[in-house]
């Protein structure tokens, strides 16, 4: 708001204090966006591990990885973690089993046929199986051989007094004879014939329901802390990736500790006959 009055002569006088000069430390000054770093250990590629021997099943790995990203605490920023998960053959998708082969003969059995009314020596026969297992692990061609003198034939001499009656017991043992019956003066022995049932019975302990060795399985993978530094974060690294989705369709990880996995068969004597030594078969997850 104006005032109105008189002009009258006079000065006004002020003392005005000179402010500072501007300073010069901002007149030209050039910022930066920069960084300070220090390589983290980046791995070899996780997948050029080589399982020659697994069980492998198809799963979602990527849904149980997590990515932290910048900002996060020491040790963090940048890191990856796994929530650890286990499949079975119960619920696993896609199983396929690549398992160690192998075969062997077994000893079955020793038969021997004694001549208890001559004084020929002992005849004998020895009873093997032969059996492989697959790379699925179920047991396969089974045969059960007789091998020897084949058939084997003996005979009495004859006595004119008497009825007489050859037979070998295993084939079963004939009606005491009577005066009138007549000679029999030889028998056969085939024991592949003789012992068919029992032969069936062998091969039946390692066919059909009881041929299928791998009742179930099981693969675990641990927890993976959060870490820029362990190796699923070298992995990415390696990969030059970020973000969770770090494995690609069909990628695959592969459980550290393997089963150590071997099939043998005890024999007629109970000792240990091998179709498979201890041989390393792994876990192996491929990326859906």
């Amino acid at each position: 708001m104006s005032k109105t009055g008189f002009k009258l002569p006079g000065s006004l006088t002020v003392t005005i204090d000179t402010p500072t000069d501007m300073s010069e430390t901002l007149k030209a000054k050039t910022v930066n966006f920069a960084e300070k770093v220090i390589s983290r250990v980046a791995a070899a590629d996780q997948s050029t591990f080589e399982a020659d021997y697994y069980i492998m099943a198809t799963y979602d790995i990527n849904g149980k990885v997590a990515y932290t990203g910048s900002s996060a605490a020491d040790g963090k920023d940048d890191g990856y973690s796994m929530t650890g998960f286990t499949i079975t053959s119960a619920n696993a998708s896609s199983p396929v089993l690549y398992l160690p082969t192998g075969n062997n003969t077994i000893p079955a059995g020793i038969i021997t046929a004694k001549d208890t009314v001559g004084s020929d020596a002992d005849s004998t026969f020895n009873v093997n199986m032969s059996i492989k297992i697959t790379s699925q692990g179920v047991l396969d061609d089974v045969t059960v051989s007789i091998s020897g003198p084949g058939t084997l034939t003996k005979s009495i001499a004859e006595n004119k007094n008497e009825a007489q009656v050859a037979y070998w017991d295993a084939d079963g043992i004939p009606d005491d004879p009577t005066q009138s019956t007549a000679d029999t003066l030889s028998a056969t022995f085939n024991p592949s014939a003789t012992y068919s049932d029992e032969i069936d019975a062998i091969k039946a302990l390692y066919e059909g329901a009881n041929a299928d060795l791998i009742d179930s399985w099981s693969m675990s993978f641990s927890t993976v802390a959060n870490s820029n530094e362990n190796t699923l974060s070298q992995h990415a690294r390696y990969k030059g990736l970020s973000g969770s989705d770090i494995f690609a369709a069909g990628e695959m990880i592969v459980a550290a500790t393997p089963l150590s996995y071997s099939i043998k068969i005890k024999d007629v004597n109970n000792s240990d006959v091998a179709l498979v030594t201890p041989t390393n078969v792994y876990g192996v997850v491929k990326q859906s």
